[in-house]
Order: structure tokens, then C-alpha cells, then sequence
């Protein structure tokens, strides 16, 4: 018998020789390179490989640390009472493994023993599988090393009194056997034991656990207590109950696990509702206290919710046959985010025990402050493609992040064929976007690709028109059934026949696993099934700045080399300081939960595991620290800390003067500005308008009271005046062309007020094809957009002391408003309000400051009041 090839170690560096035909070549680093994807697909049971190569008649694994590879000769002592945790940590994954690769045909584990549960792949692992099955020699060799690594384990560890010495023995002795059968057999037995014991004492999950779980806390704020009117209530309060329910929300009333989660009125979560949905909300209805955060949630009863009244905590219930009690509990009932809030679980679960995270989630190293790019631009792309782990790119508005990720993906196809990528994006637009801008440039290079772009059947159904179909997956099944099969593959066609209720999801498998560009959003199903299955060569995820933890960290599990895009300065993720607050309020529960033992059985009674695990999680682990929540931002903190990193700070989208604004408010230094001139607006605006910056400074509401925000003073955040002043400005337009136009505003009333108004509708329409309500946008909804002209309405103008500008001064949301422009913004607000309120917008102070600036150049920027607005006309 021929003996398999062994490593030779040279530090972080294994090596074999193996001496592959020169014509056979390409095909074998082409094997190599899907062996490696396979490696890093396995999540435990196997240490990861940061890079694989063939050179000069060699084998080359390199690993991220030579630490790591001598640990795998000289194994650590198993800490005291641990044998359950190694046995599941250790014991398990490795035997499984071992008896998992001799099934398929790889062997030669000697002479390394497992670390963590964690062998050396050996070198048959990267070789082509024989034709023969592996000899019985081969098997016992590796089952023989494997009884000496747990007998050395059990006598280093049997002065434990928690050490179960007899069932270590009988693991021995069917190792000793060489019966492969028999190692299963207890093997499994040991799982089913561990799963039990699982069952009564839950793994301690990581800490990101507690991170997710406080995103979906948001869902258990939404939960309203409630009776139902009588109809002689009803009657008396002239309310009509004609084919619906009225329920009486409890304003007052406080959920008594977390009584400090601040909720919203029912008109909020109505209105909220309305602008994520085009349809009326589901509601869950139910007697006793729900438990909104079970993802498999199924309300005994589902109502929909038609309306709210304006004043009074009432809301409207289609009857539709429903059985609603006379008192109990609602909450909105959505199918997709529950699926969501899955994914979710089994994404953070992933990415809390992969090994490429791991030395980042334990390392609490300091932030190292950016003061600039490790590496010049022209060579960027290169640094990119030699890295072996993750590398973050902070990209601002407008300097060029998809033609870098472009860029990055041509020059390794170009190089790597055989290579596959990953293209994630959290949402659908800006993934599109990167869609359309890399297979344009892969075409007019002419370097061949296949890409699949994964789409699910709701958001099909939904918004086909919105999606570019040319790799959706129906798109695909049609073409490869549309091919003939090959003349000596005939004798399938009957086979293909018989089995044609299959054929399109055959066809629809292979062309996702043949894609070499694989497009998804981080939330796509999809990557809920490649965990554990699938890995590819580069990964690059755009928007990573707006992910928690759970929308990002597992893709970048997925690659040798992971781009990662996003920028710090933008908007965080979504309504991140109440994801903050709920990780404060479920460590206040959970420490209540441990003094009090009626309190911890009625929270295990409604929230079941996802408390049993967070309680495991605090008592093992202790409270959530500081350095622990800002993960919460996990590209910021990323960034932050890897040396692999750089900002983008050539200028390609904005005018010089917006250009040198954003750069140095923003983001401490001007850019360097690299737009071509051009006039897109030419003959649009009338020449006392046509500056980049415009600023239509409206009178404080103290001289001009019709300049105030909410004017009926109902508390609402909308402004009447700055809607009349921005319909004026808009009538000067001559619409000789269709103009690229948007209508910023920080809230949804004043976006509303908007909408609301047939004069702006009309106005608009004459100016541009797009649809209005795509015209008048939340700054919030239009981060990662842009437009030739947008206007901005500021609304805030009150004679409050305090809160007298809000939520809309965060420097990032600043941010993302004032760098949506490509050629003129004009915005609309007023000055005097800004400068009485220095110190609680202070972001926005220096905005107009550098207006004022601008200034000084009549061609850069100009600050006219609405009267001069209407003289100039």
C-alpha cells in the first residue's frame, strides 16, 4: 500500500510535495480552489485555511498563525470539571469529522491532533478522490491517532471529580477497535446525550445573542392591551360599528416584563405600518399575553386593522368573522418578519461559533483612530485581492464605492475564472444598482461570468418591476430548459420526462451552484441554506454601515477575501438607539428574574428558550459590557480596529462647493473633487437660480407666525409654510426637459403634508415622468440614492426651549440629506431658528456657516429670503 502524503510544517506554512502534469495544471488549482471553498464552508470540525497554492511542484497551506498550527502538536489540558463541555466542544465535532471525511474517501490525520474540536485537513483532503475506497489500514491508522489524542486528554483530566472517566474509556475502546461502525454508534449515542442535556441546560450562546434579541424587543413594544366597545358604548359615542370592531387601547398600560419600553401611540405604529406596507395591517388578537417574539408565532386569532381614530386611543377592526374578546391583547401580525426574525437567530448563531470571527469577537483591543489610508489609492484594489480575511472601505456619498467594488470583481475574474463571488447588499436597490454597474463592465470587458441573482417569490410578487430580472432564477430555469440535451446524454430524456414536476427545481439548483456571481441581500434565505454548505473566494457586502450584527457578520463567514463597504458617518442601523436601550432593559429583567423566582417562572412561561438562553447567557457569561454593545455598529467597529482598511476620498458625484461642504463637516477634511464639468439642468433653471447651494432662508415663526411648524399645534412635525415656499420655488422651473428631482424632508408628516398637496402633485408632474410619491422621500428612505436637484425642507421652526430641533440634527442624518445632490440642492429652513439653538445643533450650524462661506463665490452658493424668490419671478 502506497502511504498517504504528509505535511511538513515551516511556521504558519504546511507543505507537500505532489507533482501534477503542466497540461493538467490549471484544471488542479481550479480543484484546489473548490476544495478550499468546501474547507471554509465546514463550520466546525475542520481548522480554516486562510489561503491554498501549487508553486514549483509544492503543496502550500497557509493557516492564519503558527500559534495555531503548534497547538495542533501539543495539546492544552482540559480545564477542571469540564468533560460536558469538551465532549460537546471537542470530543464530538472532531470524531464526527474524522468518520465524516473517511466517507469520503480522505484520511491521514496524523500526526496532528484536534484543538478545539478543530483537525489539520489533511493533504488527501485537497487531492482528487481516488478511484478505490480507502484501505482498512488507512482507517485504523487514523482511528488509532484519534484514541491516543483522548487518552492523553483523559489522564491529563481524570483528577477531575466532574471527569467521566468510564464513558472516555468505552470511546477508547471502540477506537482501539478500528470498527468504524461501532465509533458511529457511540458517537451518536453521545450526541443524543448531549442534546438532552442541552435540552435541560441550554449551551451558552454568544453574546451576540443578546444583541438580536434586542432588535426584535422593538416587536414586544407594539403589543397594545385592550377592551372592546359595547355597542351601546359605541351607540352613545356616535360611533358607527358596521362591519367592524372598535378596541379601546390602554394608553397607560405597561408591559410587565419590560415596563420601561417606550411604545408607540396606536396612531404611530398605524401610520409606520401604512408607509412599510401597501395594505392594511394584520393584527394578532389574543386573551392572555402574547409572546410577539416567537418567530413560529400562531395567534388563535388574526384580524385586520382598518383604521385609528384622530384623537382617541380607538382603532377599527374589520369584523370578517372574526371572534374577538372583550378584553385582551393585539399587536401586529407579519408573516414575513417573523421568517425575518428566523433567519436572524440562525444567522447570529452562525457567526457566534464560526473561527473567522472569533479572535475578533474575544479581542477587546482600543479603536485605533483613522488619520489616514495605510496604502495610496492607485493601489488599492491590489490590497483588497492579497488580503486573506476582511478588509473595510469607508465609502462617502458619492466617491465611488460600486466602481470600486466593480473594479475589485473584474480584475479576479479576469485572473481566477474558476473563482466565485458573493454580492451582498442590505436592500434591493443598491444591490441592482451594483447588478447592472459590474455585468456592464464584466460584458464590455468580455470576461465570462454566469450570475444568479436570488430573489424571493414574495418580493417578486411584490415589486417585479422594481428588480433587475435578467439572472432572477425564472429567468435562468427558462433558458438552461430552452438547451437541448447532448446526443449521448438522450437516453436521459425519458428519465428528464418522468420526473417533470422536478425539473424546473433541478434547473433552478443549477443555476444558483453554477453561478460564479452569486447577488443577494444579507437577509436572503439563501445564505440561510449555504451555512455550513457553501464559501466562495470573494465576498463583498455594500451597506454594511446600516447592518447590525445579525444582517452582516455571517457573510463574512462566507469568504477567503471579504470586501466590505459601508460608511460610519451615514445613518447607523435602523432605530439603533432603541436597540441600545433594549439591551439595557433585558439585563434589568433578567437581574429581576434572578431575585425574584415567580418572576423568572412567568417569563419562562411566555418567552420559553430565547429567555432560558439569555439566562444562560447572563449568569455564564455576565452582563452585556460596553465594548459588547458596540457591535451594535459592527462595521463602524470593525473599521475601527483591522489594519486592513481605507477611505474613499476622491469626489466623483457632487458639485465643488457641496464637494468641499460634506468633506470638511462631515468628515474633518475637504475631498478631493474629481467631478467633470457638465450642466444637466441647462435651460431648466432660471440663471438667478442656477448656483450648486441655494438656501431659501424663511423668517422665525416669532416675526412671521405662519412660518411655524405644526400650526394647529397638535404635535405634529410639519410645516405649511416651507411647503407653499418650495411649491413657489418649483413653479420657476421651466420644464423644457424631464428634470431628476427630489423632495428631502427629516419626517414623515411633513413628507405627508407633501403628498397631501394637489398644487405640488401638478407642479411636479410637469417637471419629471417619476412617479410623485418616488419625487417626496424621508431622508431616512433615500440614503444610498441620489438626484440631479433636490430640495430640502428642514420644517423645525418653534419658540421651544429644549428639543427644539430633535432627532434630525444627528450628524449622520445630516449627512445623508445633504449628500444626495449631484448637481443643485436648494434647501429650505430657517437660519434664525438654527443659530438660537447653536448648542443642540451644532452639525447643522456649521452646515449653514459653510453656506455662508460659500458665498463669498456668487457662482458657488446663494442665501435669498421667499420674497426675493417672488421678485426675481
Amino acid at each position: 500500500m502506497t502511504p498517504l502524503p504528509a505535511w511538513q510544517r515551516q511556521g504558519n506554512t504546511l507543505r507537500c510535495p505532489i507533482q501534477i502534469h503542466p497540461s493538467h495544471r490549471t484544471l488542479f488549482e481550479d480543484y484546489l480552489r473548490h476544495r478550499h471553498r468546501l474547507l471554509r464552508a465546514y463550520p466546525v470540525g475542520l481548522l480554516h485555511a486562510s489561503d491554498v497554492q501549487y508553486e514549483d511542484g509544492c503543496l502550500y497551506v497557509l493557516f492564519p498563525s503558527e500559534a495555531e498550527l503548534v497547538s495542533t502538536l501539543s495539546p492544552p489540558e482540559p480545564p477542571p470539571g469540564s468533560f460536558r463541555r469538551w465532549r460537546n466542544d471537542e470530543l464530538l465535532p472532531a470524531l464526527l469529522t474524522l468518520l465524516e471525511c473517511h466517507a469520503n474517501q480522505v484520511a491521514g490525520f496524523a500526526p496532528f491532533i484536534p484543538v478545539s474540536g478543530r483537525w489539520v485537513p489533511p493533504v488527501s483532503w485537497f487531492l482528487p478522490r481516488p478511484p478505490s475506497a480507502l484501505s482498512d489500514e488507512e482507517r485504523r491508522q487514523d482511528l488509532r491517532h484519534a484514541q491516543s489524542w483522548v487518552r492523553s486528554q483523559s489522564r491529563q483530566a481524570s483528577r477531575h471529580s466532574d471527569w467521566d472517566t468510564r464513558r472516555v474509556d468505552s470511546v477508547c475502546a471502540a477506537l482501539g477497535s478500528a470498527d468504524a461502525a461501532a465509533v458511529e454508534r457511540l458517537i451518536r449515542a453521545e450526541q443524543q446525550e448531549a442534546l438532552r442535556e442541552k435540552r435541560q441546560a441550554p449551551d451558552v450562546p454568544s453574546f451576540l445573542h443578546m444583541l438580536t434579541e434586542a432588535e426584535h424587543l422593538e416587536r414586544l413594544a407594539q403589543v397594545y392591551r385592550y377592551r372592546l366597545l359595547r355597542r351601546e358604548e359605541s351607540d352613545r359615542l356616535g360611533l358607527d360599528t358596521r362591519g367592524q370592531f372598535i378596541l379601546e387601547v390602554e394608553p397607560r398600560w405597561q408591559d410587565p416584563h419590560f415596563p420601561t419600553l417606550t411604545r408607540p401611540t396606536p396612531h404611530e405604529l398605524w401610520d409606520t405600518l401604512l408607509d412599510e406596507s401597501r395594505t392594511t395591517p394584520l393584527l394578532a388578537v389574543s386573551q392572555g399575553l402574547p409572546n410577539p417574539l416567537l418567530h413560529k408565532h400562531s395567534p388563535k386569532a388574526i384580524a385586520r386593522w382598518i383604521g385609528v381614530h384622530e384623537d382617541q386611543p380607538w382603532i377599527y377592526v374589520r369584523r370578517d368573522g372574526v371572534k374577538v374578546p372583550a378584553t385582551g391583547y393585539v399587536h401586529p401580525h407579519q408573516p414575513g418578519d417573523l421568517a425575518l426574525m428566523g433567519r436572524k437567530r440562525a444567522f447570529t448563531a452562525f457567526a457566534g461559533r464560526h473561527p473567522l470571527l472569533a479572535a475578533h469577537l474575544r479581542d477587546s483591543a482600543r479603536p485605533e483612530p483613522f488619520t489616514g489610508n495605510p496604502q495610496p489609492r492607485d493601489v488599492l484594489e491590489d490590497a483588497i485581492l492579497a488580503t486573506r480575511g476582511v478588509f473595510a472601505v469607508q465609502g462617502p456619498p458619492g466617491t465611488g464605492k460600486t466602481h470600486l467594488a466593480t473594479q475589485v470583481v473584474r480584475r479576479f475574474l479576469a485572473a481566477t475564472p474558476a473563482g466565485r463571488v458573493l454580492i451582498c447588499a442590505k436592500e434591493h436597490f443598491a444591490l441592482d444598482h451594483i447588478l447592472r454597474k459590474l455585468t456592464q463592465a464584466l460584458d464590455k470587458d468580455r470576461i465570462s461570468y454566469r450570475a444568479f441573482r436570488s430573489v424571493s417569490l414574495a418580493r417578486r410578487r411584490r415589486g417585479r418591476a422594481e428588480l433587475e430580472t435578467s439572472f432572477l432564477g425564472t429567468t435562468l430555469v427558462g433558458q438552461l430548459a430552452e438547451r437541448a440535451w447532448a446526443p449521448e446524454s438522450s437516453g436521459w430524456t425519458r428519465f428528464q420526462a418522468s420526473t417533470f414536476d422536478q425539473h424546473d427545481q433541478r434547473l433552478l439548483s443549477l443555476a444558483e451552484k453554477a453561478a460564479n456571481l452569486f447577488f443577494c441581500t444579507t437577509m436572503d434565505a439563501a445564505l440561510l441554506d449555504m451555512t455550513g454548505q457553501t464559501a466562495f473566494d470573494l465576498v463583498i457586502v455594500e451597506e454594511a454601515g446600516k447592518c447590525y450584527p445579525s444582517e452582516l457578520l455571517h457573510t463574512l463567514c462566507f469568504g477567503r477575501t471579504v470586501l466590505m463597504i459601508g460608511d460610519q458617518r451615514q445613518l447607523p442601523p435602523y432605530q439603533e438607539r432603541q436597540t441600545r436601550e433594549a439591551v439595557l432593559a433585558w439585563q434589568v429583567t433578567l437581574d429581576q428574574a434572578r431575585r425574584r423566582p415567580e418572576f423568572r417562572q412567568a417569563l419562562q412561561a411566555r418567552f420559553g428558550d430565547t429567555f432560558l438562553e439569555l439566562e444562560t447567557l447572563a449568569r455564564e457569561h455576565g452582563p452585556v459590557s460596553p465594548a459588547e454593545t458596540a457591535w451594535l455598529r459592527p462595521f463602524e467597529y470593525l473599521f475601527d480596529r483591522l489594519a486592513t482598511r481605507h477611505r474613499l476620498e476622491e469626489q466623483f458625484r457632487m458639485e465643488a462647493p457641496l464637494s468641499r461642504l460634506v468633506g470638511k463637516v462631515f468628515y474633518g477634511r475637504p475631498f478631493v473633487h474629481r467631478k467633470l464639468a457638465s450642466n444637466p439642468l441647462e435651460g431648466v433653471l432660471p440663471q438667478e437660480l442656477d448656483v450648486p447651494l441655494l438656501w431659501i432662508d424663511t423668517p422665525h415663526m416669532t416675526l412671521r407666525p405662519e412660518a411655524t411648524e405644526d400650526p394647529e399645534k397638535r404635535g405634529a412635525r410639519n410645516n405649511l409654510y416651507e411647503r407653499d415656499v418650495i411649491l413657489r420655488y418649483l413653479r420657476r422651473l421651466r420644464p423644457s426637459r424631464q428634470v431628476d428631482l427630489v423632495i428631502l424632508t427629516p419626517y414623515n408628516e411633513q413628507k405627508r403634508l407633501l403628498l397631501d398637496s394637489r398644487e405640488l402633485r401638478e407642479v411636479c408632474r410637469s417637471l419629471t415622468d417619476s412617479p410623485f410619491e418616488q419625487v417626496v422621500r424621508t431622508t431616512d428612505e433615500y440614503q444610498g440614492r441620489e438626484a440631479e436637484l433636490t430640495v430640502l425642507s428642514l420644517v423645525r421652526n418653534n419658540s421651544q426651549g429644549a428639543r427644539a430641533w430633535g432627532f434630525m440634527t444627528e450628524p449622520e442624518r445630516l449627512n445623508v440629506m445633504f449628500s444626495r445632490t449631484r448637481f443643485r440642492q436648494v434647501v429650505v429652513g430657517c437660519s434664525a431658528h438654527i443659530n438660537r439653538h447653536v448648542n443642540e445643533a451644532p452639525h447643522l450650524h456649521t452646515v449653514w456657516k459653510a453656506y455662508v462661506e460659500e458665498t463669498a463665490d456668487a457662482r458657488c452658493a446663494r442665501i435669498m429670503s421667499p420674497e426675493e424668490l417672488d421678485s426675481h419671478g
